[in-house]
């Protein structure tokens, strides 16, 4: 059991910076008239994500988790701080994840078991050796398509407005998504709400995806939302990886551990941030 909620809060982490990476790279440049806002590239905010899974209509399974999260630059940090469940005993766990952008790296290390892992994240073509003459069709039509073996493929996304979320300005998207594979006859579907930051380069400030069986006896849902954001920017120290620690075999290595954990160090998290005030173009009538 304890090595599965490690893989949930590893693939969280994983997925979580994918997520953000993708609605930073489209956020649209502004306009030169538009009013001067603080550096989108720096901030710490605190964090947390429900989960809740439902079983054949009867057993559900609720967990949280709370982190702490500093971006500066090309560089995101996740301290995950607490992490429980409504009916299933977890250790405490705890430990740092470090998203490099520019360099394509995750690095993990946790403070109590004093190891540490780096994964290399490859996004991209993967460098081919040049092509030889062949009537062969190329490498785009080589593949199998993704939607050979789907009967049933529907997707709905729409933009849902303006508004504030934590006291920052945000845009609202929704969506629905159905799937049903060939050969079974039970669709699957994912229903979901964002909250994307307008000035933060299209950071989430609140997620909810919920995913359901057709019969709607197996259930999902993710409930993630920021609960504080402060401008100040983290120092550089911040995301580098404490001297002295050991490097594990796997990802898991490090989130559990094996072994004496080492002594523990404390996890600077600044105090609960103040909300920014509004500009005098958001009030009312202005």
């Amino acid at each position: 059991m304890n090595q599965n909620v490690a893989r949930i809060g590893a693939c969280a982490v994983l997925a979580w910076g994918a997520l953000w990476g993708s609605a930073a790279g489209q956020t649209a440049t502004p306009s030169p008239a538009a009013s001067p806002r603080p550096s989108p590239a720096a901030f710490i905010a605190r964090a947390h994500a429900d989960v809740s899974v439902t079983r054949n209509s009867d057993s559900t399974v609720g967990a949280r988790a709370d982190a702490a999260i500093y971006q500066r630059g090309n560089l995101t940090r996740i301290d995950l701080l607490s992490l429980t469940a409504s009916a299933l005993p977890i250790p405490p766990l705890h430990f740092t994840a470090v998203l490099d952008g520019r360099a394509r790296t995750v690095t993990l290390w946790n403070d109590q078991t004093r190891r540490y892992f780096v994964a290399h994240v490859n996004v991209g073509a993967t460098p081919t050796p040049a092509p030889k003459a062949t009537n062969a069709p190329g490498w785009l039509f080589d593949r199998r398509s993704p939607f050979a073996d789907l009967d049933v493929l529907e997707f709905d996304l729409k933009m849902t407005g303006h508004t504030t979320t934590a006291g920052i300005p945000t845009t609202g998207f929704s969506t629905d998504l159905t799937v049903r594979k060939k050969g079974s006859t039970a669709p699957v579907r994912i229903t979901g709400t964002a909250q994307l930051s307008d000035d933060y380069g299209g950071f989430p400030m609140a997620i909810s995806l919920a995913f359901a069986s057709a019969q709607g006896a197996n259930k999902l849902s993710i409930d993630y939302a920021i609960d504080a954001l402060n401008l100040t920017p983290p120092p550089a120290s911040a995301f580098r990886l404490p001297r002295g620690y050991t490097k594990a075999s796997s990802p898991f290595g490090v989130i559990l551990g094996s072994g004496a954990p080492g002594p523990v160090a404390p996890i600077a998290i600044p105090p609960p941030p103040a909300m920014p005030s509004p500009s005098p173009a958001a009030s009312p009538g202005a």
